[in-house]
């Protein structure tokens, strides 16, 4: 007689479930888009993860800008949080006047007019620009006085032109941690902006290549050395690794602030 081996299913809790299937996702981001297919309630959990970090450049398709433009605003307004816009490939007036809700922006290739567009930003908390965006940042600020960015906490900048103590105390009143790259000029404008309460971190990155600049010693300065592969491709390693989920820059500089600090 043959018998029919009873089989016992587990069900986990759905909250337990969905915390597995967005880890999986996080951290093995080639299986997305088969996750995403698994199950209607896989689909809603994934769903939001899939427009959280968003680079608008080359290799975004039309059909996906079209995609996006049918997505109910307030979807959008809620989990996209991060941004990578080249303004060289896209129209940044219609990118970053559409998705204000982002609090972690990338740009690339920004001119003078892609810095208007960010009034409507009252979640901006980081702000990453390659170097002629940091240059074109800095004259911004110079040439508006009265444009405040009041929720900027993070800025890293690839120029020797970086904004003055004034700029900063007047114009980001919320900004506690600066990233700038070991240009001299850059670092002969620091010591007024280390003097400045609200400043909590800075870090300077130095490129071997450049050679040594004027020690400066301070409580709340972290010196980070990088090699050149490192240095040119910085802005796309790190966006990557916060698209998966990963510790992104900020992340790895306070950890290395407060490993500073413990010694």
């Amino acid at each position: 007689m043959s018998t029919v081996e009873a089989r016992t299913y587990v069900l986990l809790p759905p909250e337990l479930e969905r915390l597995i299937f967005i880890f999986t996702a996080q951290e093995h981001f080639e299986t997305f888009p088969t996750l995403l297919l698994v199950a209607r309630r896989t689909y809603e959990w994934l769903e939001p993860l899939r427009y959280s970090a968003l680079n608008f450049d080359s290799t975004m398709s039309p059909q996906f800008l079209r995609l996006l433009s049918q997505k109910d605003s307030s979807f959008l307004e809620t989990h996209l949080s991060s941004i990578l816009l080249d303004v060289a490939s896209q129209d940044d007036h219609l990118i970053l006047s559409k998705y204000t809700g982002a609090m972690d922006v990338v740009i690339l290739n920004g001119n003078h007019d892609t810095f208007s567009n960010f009034t409507g930003y009252a979640r901006l908390r980081k702000l990453s620009l390659d170097s002629l965006s940091s240059k074109v940042f800095s004259d911004f600020l110079r040439g508006h006085p009265n444009v405040i960015f009041p929720t900027l906490t993070h800025l890293d900048v690839k120029h020797s032109s970086i904004p003055t103590p004034d700029q900063v105390a007047s114009q980001l009143p919320s900004l506690s941690h600066f990233m700038i790259y070991g240009w001299p000029d850059a670092i002969r404008r620091l010591p007024g902006i280390l003097r400045l309460d609200q400043i909590y971190l800075v870090i300077i990155l130095d490129d071997p290549h450049r050679g040594a600049v004027t020690p400066l010693k301070h409580w709340n300065l972290v010196r980070m050395r990088l090699n050149p592969l490192e240095t040119g491709n910085y802005i796309e390693r790190n966006w990557w690794e916060r698209k998966a989920g990963r510790m992104d820059f900020w992340d790895l500089a306070e950890k290395c602030f407060k490993s500073q600090r413990s010694d």
